[in-house]
């Protein structure tokens, strides 16, 4: 059985092949999702020299480039695709939002560290800008989106494999892969929770790990329908079961709740039965959990059930106060992106918090734009496409989106490299759809309801 999606001449349907720029975007997610967050280059650059930050700036130059390039330029601005235009704009006015919050911060006394802050903030955003652009505008076939999708998936579900092990091991990745040339920005290591091993991963904290778990299933069970051949779609699926797996070994609340999420939006396109049986294996699944890891589904249940006295819970709530009394006159363009330093003044552990206190009501508008414009026009290529497989692939990326935003109100998403890097990959992706859904043609390989054509 072939998809519908990969495997079709492009003397037939008019997707051409593969092109280098694609390929340096799934490289781009594969190096980011499997070097270890505190991996960086050696000399200044300390945590800027992570590969999301490098190969962002380098997706930034490769788009400026293409860019100033006149007759590269018109085929990538110039795809006539009502609504493709959206995503990269959006992601150039949030950077300019963020450059123009600095200038306005800059206004008042800070400190080094402040100022230090901001400087990788905005450094890290144009990393961001290019990740971002670079899938939106560079992957536009379906064989590019393939391959993309395919890099999401096995990124995340070798570090998915990597937490596994660190549940029974004191794995370090970063020992293992710490080449000549690299170095560690700061020192990561496994946590405890109520007596039980919370793992990263190749992720930098649990929470970010499990979060970038539960997002990538959606991806990864879209592959498990839609790969090209039999291997391709069992190594899928062996992926999604790793992702599920790893899930809980965070002992996050924000990772199962960016996993329910996720899956609650992916699972608007399955059929009553498909979602019987999801349903059946996960009991299944959570059964033979509890046998094989006992504890840690009671410790994730008394994370919810034990919510109103739990100290993080409590925390939170505390920063409600804080931030209205340290916001006081700056409400609209508040203090400076990156320069709210948690050693100097107090964790927060919500994004959407975070981008008040730093941009404002202006910064948490435009933080807010990133994801939504990825859910919307997620959606309008559902809408759009003329063939299953593409209208899954958009509303498993409208998933991945919504359960990685959903955890920005449980903990700073930005303040993590790689579920911030997903995250404008995912952004990235759904404008790519979107010219799928409008270019792309449908092939006889499948029928509309999955089934190899005869």
């Amino acid at each position: 059985m072939t998809s519908e999606f990969e495997t079709v001449a492009p003397s037939t349907t008019g997707d051409a092949p593969r092109r280098p720029a694609a390929t340096f975007c799934a490289f781009m997610v594969i190096a980011s999702l499997v070097l270890p967050a505190n991996l960086v280059l050696g000399g200044p650059l300390r945590s800027l020299g992570s590969a999301s930050r490098v190969l962002g700036l380098l997706a930034l130059i490769l788009v400026l480039v293409v860019f100033v390039q006149q007759n590269a330029a018109r085929s990538m601005w110039g795809t006539r695709v009502p609504g493709s235009r959206v995503v990269p704009a959006v992601l150039i006015v949030y950077t300019l939002t963020m450059l123009a919050l600095h200038g306005a911060g800059e206004r008042r006394l800070m400190s080094s560290a402040e100022a230090d802050g901001g400087t990788r903030f905005l450094i890290g955003t144009l990393a961001m800008l290019g990740v971002g652009l670079a899938v939106a505008l560079f992957v536009s076939t379906r064989r590019d989106l393939h391959t993309v999708m395919r890099a999401v998936t096995f990124g995340a579900a070798f570090s998915a494999l990597v937490g596994i092990i660190q549940s029974r091991t004191t794995l370090d990745l970063a020992a293992i892969l710490r080449l000549p040339g690299l170095a560690l920005s700061t020192t990561v290591s496994t946590e405890l929770r109520n007596d039980l091993t919370r793992v990263i991963g190749s992720a930098a904290h649990p929470i970010e790990f499990s979060v970038i778990m539960g997002a990538a299933v959606p991806v990864a069970l879209w592959l498990t329908t839609y790969s090209a051949t039999t291997a391709r779609r069992q190594a899928a699926g062996v992926a999604v079961a790793l992702l599920l797996i790893a899930v809980p070994f965070g002992i996050s609340r924000s990772g199962i709740l960016g996993l329910l999420v996720a899956l609650g939006c992916y699972a608007m396109v399955w059929s009553w039965r498909q979602r019987l049986t999801a349903l059946a294996c996960a009991l299944g699944g959570l059964i033979v959990y509890r046998f094989v890891q006992p504890g840690i589904l009671g410790t994730l249940f008394g994370l919810f059930t034990n919510a109103s006295t739990d100290n993080s819970v409590l925390a939170r709530q505390q920063d409600y106060p804080r931030v209205d009394a340290m916001m006081e006159g700056r409400e609209l363009f508040g203090i400076g992106p990156g320069t709210f330093q948690p050693d100097v003044y107090f964790i927060l552990d919500n994004q959407f918090l975070g981008s008040y206190v730093e941009g404002g009501v202006v910064g948490v508008v435009a933080f807010a734009s990133v994801p939504t414009v990825g859910l919307v026009v997620a959606h309008l290529a559902r809408r759009r496409a003329t063939d299953r497989a593409t209208r899954d692939a958009a509303q498993a990326v409208f998933a991945a989106i919504a359960g990685t935003t959903v955890c920005g109100f449980t903990f700073d998403l930005l303040a993590f490299q790689q579920v911030a890097f997903l995250l404008f990959v995912y952004v990235g992706l759904a404008s790519a759809i979107l010219v799928v859904a409008a270019t792309g043609v449908a092939t006889p390989e499948k029928t509309e309801t999955g089934v190899a054509a005869r």
